[in-house]
């Protein structure tokens, strides 16, 4: 079994982000969202993500530069970041 980890779903689209909480709570792992990288980087400190799925299109502050800011930290250096995108 597969130890339970924190999850954090940064999506704006809100269907998008509750589907995903929703699958990842169905296998046992916490999870929490944000709408935006300005969401996300004043949830980082609270919550101590595992893992983050990061949509790469959102407003206010984008995936890339969400990504970004979240490597400058070293505290989140073992975060594992996995990129969300409807882009081809």
């Amino acid at each position: 079994m597969i130890e339970a980890s924190k999850i954090l779903i940064v999506d704006d689209e809100k269907p998008i982000a509750t589907l995903l909480a929703q699958t990842f709570e169905q296998e046992g792992h916490l999870v929490a969202s944000a709408h935006d990288g300005i969401d996300c980087m004043n949830k980082m400190a609270s919550f101590r993500p595992d893992v983050v799925i990061m949509d790469i299109m959102m407003p206010k502050l984008d995936g890339v530069d969400t990504t970004k800011l979240i490597r400058r930290n070293q505290s989140y250096s073992s975060t594992i970041i996995v990129a969300l995108s409807a882009m081809s």
